[in-house]
């Protein structure tokens, strides 16, 4: 027995040892591996925020509930109440919205980030569903957020860029702030403007102003620990291109405004209207072609969604009519009394949204239309495959 007491004390110290050498080694591996284990979680958690959004903007006309107002490329308001919906409402028209993710809204999980806190979420004002925005959408319509990397650098370039909502994973609350936890389905209260400073540190409650700069986080931070994903123009209308719906949507356009303009003749076979006049029309040479653009919906008497359709795309088209409604010109060989040119999207050194007709169009339609010629060329149809080229529709 003695013998055996004799190995318990230098048993017991080479135990202590090993468990100080451990605990000196593995608990700063095991925190790092802890924070990187949070960050991933973030980093999913934001991804399928994103994609969702995306989605979501790329099949609001599809959805029956937006049958009224069927704007492709629109989002919904954040959840403001903590419900886990959308707000039917959020602020003032063209002013951007900021609250939690609404998760139910863009039929998600309740996503969390690597601490357990709801993302939150802010939408431009341009972009956002109710109010929605008086001006145009489409797929030249302006982002609203400059996205600024943790260093400074910039991580988005320029109004073209510019994001059009910002998903927000808070992380943990910095020293000294609160949050309360009062049973919704996200931590915190039910007033998301009252809040947002107590989770939000990439931008202000009070912004409204465009551009607005979104600073991101570092995990670690004191001060702005905020992981941001954003969302592009071009990530909704990029992954649009490539849809055989929203080819037949512009086909549709192009159909309502040549049904809109087409001249109308009585049964004797008198011209008796229509082929209205261009907005801010050109005149050709010999005065019997006019071009300009394309008149808007009220002027038109399109109605209802489509109308909001037609005002939405009506700048990407350039329309040209002969004054007396005769067959005046040809469109790719054919005699027509007008043509709808369509623009496509943004070619290289062009700026959208554009006052210049080579803001829009390329040769040889470009030289035609500034000519007010009396012959134009180009497909028929604007061409997914060929998303910048343009189109020609002949009017009779």
């Amino acid at each position: 027995m003695k013998r055996q007491a004799g190995y318990v004390l230098p048993l017991l110290l080479i135990s202590l040892f090993t468990v100080t050498m451990l605990w000196a080694v593995d608990i700063p591996d095991l925190d790092q591996r802890m924070n990187q284990a949070r960050i991933d979680k973030t980093g999913q958690a934001l991804a399928e925020a994103r994609q969702a959004l995306i989605a979501y903007a790329m099949s609001y006309d599809l959805d029956p509930e937006h049958a009224g107002n069927p704007r492709i490329g629109l989002l919904p308001c954040p959840d403001r109440n903590n419900d886990g919906s959308s707000d039917g409402a959020c602020g003032v028209r063209d002013d951007l919205a900021v609250g939690r993710l609404p998760f139910r809204t863009i039929a998600v999980p309740q996503l969390r980030d690597g601490d357990g806190d709801c993302l939150w979420y802010v939408v431009a004002g341009r972009h956002k569903n109710n109010p929605d925005s008086d001006q145009a959408m489409n797929w030249d319509t302006p982002g609203q957020f400059d996205i600024v990397g943790y260093a400074g650098t910039a991580l988005t370039g320029g109004a073209g860029s510019r994001a059009i909502a910002v998903v927000i994973a808070p992380h943990r609350p910095l020293t000294g702030v609160q949050r309360a936890n009062d049973g919704h389905p996200c931590p915190g209260g039910s007033d998301a403007t009252a809040e947002i400073a107590g989770f939000v540190e990439s931008i202000a409650a009070a912004t409204v102003a465009t551009p607005v700069t979104v600073g991101e986080g570092q995990f670690t931070d004191p001060t702005n620990n905020d992981s941001l994903t954003w969302v592009t123009v071009e990530d909704v209308f990029g992954r649009l291109l490539r849809s055989n719906h929203f080819a037949t949507f512009l086909a549709q356009r192009t159909s309502v405004a040549a049904d809109a303009v087409k001249p109308v003749f009585d049964s004797g076979g008198n011209f008796v209207g229509g082929l209205p006049a261009p907005e801010n029309p050109v005149s050709s040479s010999d005065d019997l072609r006019q071009s300009g653009n394309l008149p808007d919906a009220g002027t038109l008497s399109i109605a209802g969604a489509e109308g909001r359709n037609h005002d939405d795309w009506r700048e990407m088209y350039r329309y040209v009519r002969c004054v007396d409604a005769s067959p005046c010109l040809t469109v790719n060989g054919a005699a027509c009394r007008g043509m709808l040119a369509f623009g496509g999207t943004p070619a290289g050194g062009q700026t959208r949204p554009g006052v210049n007709v080579q803001d829009y169009f390329e040769e040889p339609m470009l030289s035609a239309l500034t000519s007010v010629a009396d012959s134009y060329s180009a497909a028929d149809t604007w061409d997914q495959a060929r998303p910048t080229e343009d189109s020609a529709a002949c009017i009779n």
